[in-house]
């Protein structure tokens, strides 16, 4: 009996580890791909943004 337990609290540990790591691969994907078009596109000018906060 407590080894069945023992094994689907392993399988949900598995589960959660399995989620959390396909998680982190997909951001990780998204981050790059980020990047890639922020380098193609050159430097970002910030001049508006902060003239819009600063009120000018």
């Amino acid at each position: 009996m407590n080894f069945g337990v023992n094994a689907i609290v392993a399988l949900i540990k598995f589960a959660l580890f399995i989620g959390v790591a396909g998680g982190l691969v997909d951001l990780t994907i998204q981050m790059r791909n980020e990047a890639a078009h922020a380098h193609k596109t050159g430097v970002v000018n910030l001049k508006t943004l902060n003239e819009s906060l600063v009120g000018k």
